[in-house]
């Protein structure tokens, strides 16, 4: 009976083991569907409760059976997350979106917050107040005794100042009615807001709460199997480590919430603060139109009492009247103060492009500083102040960049390899070569022009030859990148080397493998076309490769373009850059392609800071001119 006993225990152990395993393995991988392995499992559990020795057995099964509620739950509060999932996935990427920008969110939530409130108070920003108070003051000017006043004018002047309040109270009314609907459009915005907040929380609070179940019960079989001892300790700790799996993807599942309610949260902060503005706005519209009205209510008085007193040519405004006309100045002068209050100065300014900007509030008075950074220069209105009237100072501001270019030079009259390197500060945008050697043999076969790493790289001649190797190069801002392209080509035609997207080219050149004096090393071309360099060596086949230099420059700061000249007799032909441009590449075409000395290569170099200076054959060749022409601002 003992052993019988004993081995109806641990036959239980493992049933128990099987079980959480089973869960905890589908919850962790994949949430798959355990309904009959788990119903066979529930029989096998009540049979042995069944049992004289199977009080333990009970409990398990009790246990299984919550282990199974369990199940279900999680995979319902999956279902409901998936389903909230698509049902809130434009708010999601907006949040995603948010979450890596939060800065920008906040002010574009204060923006749009001001711009609620520029409905304003519109008696109190209208030409119909201005004249209004204009005319009660020559009324009361006039009833001091400082000059005559007549009947017929005071009528007049009443009259005028009645109509002319009409005037404002029915535009106070339309400010009115405009600022009642942006509160409800966006009290609309905040309650869908508010809404979504709720939506987008509650399926994560779902299946946290079906998680922890799950760790809790699995926690309690645990303890329930301990008492059994130790013989099936290997068992009992994959399930730990198994349910040490589920308490991180609760950790995780925790995390996923709290992010999502970051979000939520911060958007959430933004409509409340555009709804309050939004309210005080409507408010001050409302307490604006109330005092047009009492306002025009007493010039009728005014009117009234001016009508109907005796016709006296001296006799100026009685003292009933111009206590109502200081009540409508009153009126008038709280409406101004009101129009100061809701306003609260002047709405937030933009920041500007490879700069900063720093603010010291936004009411009357304050001021905002901008600045660039290095490598730009500021152009415009460096401080900014609030005006009474909610109008910033100046004007918005720019940063330019400040690039400054120069051209550096190196001569060898027993060329190898020449390099120019750029000067400390200076990045190399492109260069040129000048062949000194104009004679019809092997030393005056184009080798190389080309960029090559950060430098520039020239040789001339199968031998050595005689040349100047120019380079040019520009001071930019520190956060422009250039890399150099290359393509080889090997057979007749020509190639391209392009720049990658979001690079502009600035310059390139041409290298050629091919060093025998014949055909085969005759130049043609190499010269700046869309964003790329198009090379060509050899009559027919040929074996070379086309650089190009490209530089990654801040969006909106610089412009390129290429010019070019033909010159059907060529003698030395120049290109010059349209003014407020500098030149930063260039290249050749020879339009004679035969083997004879009109077509060796002459020169293509940098002339100043807006010129290329082109030259082939020893003597009248036939050519087109290229120049590389760019703009930063």
């Amino acid at each position: 009976q003992h052993v019988h006993k004993m081995s109806n225990r641990f036959a239980l152990v493992a049933v128990l083991l099987a079980v959480a395993l089973a869960v905890t393995q589908a919850n962790a991988d994949a949430d798959t569907d355990l309904g009959g392995d788990l119903g066979e499992l529930t029989k096998a559990l009540g049979s042995m409760s069944n049992s004289k020795e199977g009080g333990d057995g009970a409990e398990m099964a009790a246990l299984l059976g919550a282990l199974m509620g369990a199940d279900k739950d999680v995979q319902e509060a999956n279902a409901d997350s998936d389903e909230a999932t698509e049902a809130v996935a434009n708010t999601a990427d907006e949040d995603k979106d948010a979450a890596g920008a939060d800065v920008q969110e906040e002010k574009q939530a204060e923006g749009a917050a001001t711009e609620t409130t520029d409905i304003k108070v519109a008696a109190s920003n209208n030409v119909h107040v201005l004249r209004a108070r204009n005319i009660v003051r020559s009324l009361l000017r006039y009833s001091t005794g400082t000059r005559s006043s007549t009947y017929k004018a005071d009528v007049r002047a009443s009259k005028n100042l009645v109509a002319t309040l009409k005037k404002a109270v029915v535009q106070s009314r339309k400010a009115l009615r405009r600022a009642q609907r942006a509160y409800n459009r966006v009290y609309v915005q905040y309650t869908s807001v508010k809404q979504t907040v709720r939506t987008a929380v509650r399926p994560h609070t779902g299946r946290i709460a079906a998680i922890k179940r799950e760790i809790a019960l699995i926690d309690k079989l645990l303890a329930t199997t301990g008492k059994f001892g130790s013989r099936h300790s290997g068992e009992m700790a994959k399930v730990r480590a198994i349910l040490h799996a589920l308490r991180r993807k609760l950790a995780a599942e925790l995390g996923r919430r709290q992010a999502i309610v970051r979000v939520q949260q911060r958007q959430l902060k933004a409509a409340r603060k555009t709804k309050q503005l939004s309210w005080n706005a409507l408010k001050a519209a409302r307490r604006d139109h109330s005092d047009a009205r009492a306002a025009l209510r007493h010039a009728q008085r005014v009117l009234r009492a001016t009508v109907n007193r005796p016709r006296e040519p001296k006799r100026g405004l009685g003292s009933y009247e111009r206590k109502m006309l200081k009540k409508v100045l009153r009126l008038l002068a709280k409406a101004n103060t009101l129009h100061r209050r809701v306003t609260s100065g002047c709405s937030p300014l933009r920041g500007i492009s490879g700069g900063r900007i720093k603010c010291s509030g936004r009411r009357t008075g304050d001021s905002c500083r901008f600045s660039c950074s290095n490598g730009y220069a500021i152009r415009g209105s460096r401080t900014r102040v609030c005006k009474s009237n909610g109008r910033w100072s100046g004007s918005q501001p720019r940063c330019s960049m400040n690039v400054r270019c120069r051209t550096d030079r190196r001569s060898s009259n027993h060329a190898g390899v020449i390099r120019v390197h750029p000067r400390r500060g200076y990045t190399m945008i492109g260069g040129g070569m000048n062949n000194r050697y104009r004679g019809w043999n092997r030393l005056s076969i184009f080798e190389e022009t080309m960029p090559e790493g950060g430098h520039w790289r020239c040789d001339m001649g199968n031998g050595p030859g005689k040349l100047d190797c120019y380079l040019r190069s520009c001071r930019m801002p520190r956060n422009v990148k250039c890399i150099n392209r290359s393509r080889r080509k090997r057979g007749s035609g020509i190639i391209e080397a392009t720049c990658p997207r979001g690079y502009t080219m600035m310059g390139g050149g041409m290298y050629n493998h091919y060093r025998h004096h014949n055909r085969r090393s005759v130049f043609e071309e190499f010269y700046p076309r869309g964003n790329g360099y198009r090379c060509d060596m050899g009559l027919g086949w040929g074996d070379f490769t086309c650089h190009a230099r490209c530089c990654r420059l801040p969006k909106n700061k610089a412009r390129c373009r290429t010019l070019s000249k033909r010159n059907r007799r060529a003698g030395v032909t120049r290109v010059t850059c349209p003014r407020g441009y500098v030149a930063t590449g260039g290249g050749v075409l020879n339009h004679r392609r035969r083997n004879d000395v009109l077509s060796i290569f002459e020169e293509a170099f940098p002339e100043g800071s807006r010129t290329w200076r082109c030259d082939t054959g020893a003597g009248a060749g036939d050519l087109s001119c290229f120049v590389r022409c760019c703009q930063f601002d």
